[in-house]
């Protein structure tokens, strides 16, 4: 059963992240030719979808108190990270809830790469294009890793920005 649901949800991952972005970009095809401009479009539609759903997400109640949890962990680790003991009151409290190596920042920066490889990769079949952009998911994935690694041990304020 546990397998199902997870074969599943990738599944529904990916077709609503990757395809459905793809094909409603496509609907824009009379109106704007080219097909660069419709893949950072699709891009954008991706990024959207993506903000969509963490704002429903966000609503339920188990999930808000997941975030709640999420920044404590956090702060918990910008502590550690700047060489302080972890002491509640005096120093977990003042730590930031932001983090540079975040798994939602991590989503972003496959969001942003995306973009930039599909921009890169060009074919003319529908049918290519959708499997270009499922193949391309480990390389986006890879890509977006090393870019979070190195975006750790930057000061660089827009890497302090994500």
């Amino acid at each position: 059963m546990m397998r199902g649901v997870m074969a599943f949800s990738i599944v529904l991952a990916v077709a609503i992240f990757m395809i459905l972005p793809y094909f409603l970009s496509g609907l824009l095809k009379p109106l704007i030719p080219s097909y660069h401009i419709r893949t950072v479009i699709e891009g954008f539609v991706r990024i959207g979808i993506f903000l969509i759903y963490i704002m429903l997400i966000s609503k339920t109640e188990d999930i808000q108190r997941t975030f709640m949890y999420h920044g404590a962990e956090h702060k918990c680790i910008n502590c550690i990270e700047h060489g302080l003991p972890l002491v509640m009151w005096e120093n977990v409290r003042i730590s930031s809830r932001q983090h540079k190596r975040c798994g939602t920042s991590f989503l972003f920066f496959v969001l942003a790469i995306s973009i930039i490889l599909l921009l890169l990769v060009q074919v003319d079949s529908v049918v290519m294009r959708v499997v270009v952009r499922i193949a391309l998911l480990p390389v986006i994935a890879g890509i977006s890793y090393e870019v979070l690694r190195l975006a750790g041990n930057s000061d660089h304020w827009l890497i302090n920005f994500s």
